[in-house]
């Protein structure tokens, strides 16, 4: 039995999430829960969430749990904070070192769901996980996939007029989302690891990589997260600027 009382992480149009504690082991996890009156094509969304996280096995991936088919909830990993309120809280203290490692962990992710076949679809400020521990470091997990693009089908099982929070701006249909539209997300949360900031900065070598990511001219962009990963590890930490 699990103790479902606890802190509401959030709300959203089509679920809430809150902490709770595993009676068995004591360990704190999260709850999800589909909101009541959803249409089929949410509740579909919502399963199709968790059947793919169920699946992907990376130290960078909110890992869930197990699914509750009668009270259309599902437990998952607890991850305290948000990347939004991880930088407010500690931009202004955080060495080249810590961005780097919190960008590659991202990178890291970011490569194993495209090896997986899966584009996210919906990166944001608020489904990048942060895990700070007290000796310092910190752990990151990317997490909501319900708009997650599977490859291998030919058609997605989510609806084509939904949009991401950080889509990409130059992209004419959201039925062609491809591998290099989600490059420009990955540009943007790279730039709030950095920077701390939602707006793009030119003052090193980490943002020229950056506006390579999110060129306006998608042809120029990267074309894989690997190469973006690449050019990341080669900076030194000298030339990280916040």
């Amino acid at each position: 039995m699990r103790k479902n009382s606890g802190t509401t992480l959030g709300k959203g149009s089509y679920a809430k999430v809150w902490s709770g504690v595993d009676e068995k082991t004591g360990v704190r996890i999260a709850f999800k829960r589909a909101n009541d009156g959803l249409s089929d094509e949410d509740m579909t969304r919502f399963r199709h969430e968790f059947d793919i996280m169920h699946r992907l096995d990376s130290p960078y991936i909110v890992k869930a749990y197990s699914y509750d088919p009668v009270r259309h909830q599902y437990t998952m990993e607890y991850v305290p904070q948000t990347l939004s309120d991880f930088m407010r809280k500690n931009n202004n203290k955080l060495s080249p070192r810590r961005r780097k490692d919190l960008a590659l962990q991202f990178l890291r992710g970011m490569r194993y769901i495209h090896s997986s076949s899966l584009l996210h679809r919906d990166l944001s400020y608020t489904n990048v996980l942060i895990h700070a521990y007290t000796d310092g470091s910190a752990s990151l997990k990317i997490s909501d996939f319900g708009l997650t693009k599977d490859l291998n089908l030919s058609l997605t099982r989510t609806s084509e007029s939904r949009k991401g929070s950080l889509l990409d701006p130059f992209l004419d249909s959201y039925g062609d989302y491809a591998t290099v539209n989600e490059m420009y997300s990955v540009g943007m949360i790279l730039n709030m690891i950095f920077h701390g900031s939602k707006s793009l900065q030119s003052k090193s070598e980490v943002d020229t990589i950056i506006s390579h990511a999110t060129s306006s001219r998608v042809d120029q962009r990267y074309t894989n997260v690997k190469d973006i990963g690449l050019a990341i590890d080669n900076i030194p930490l000298s030339d990280i600027i916040a």
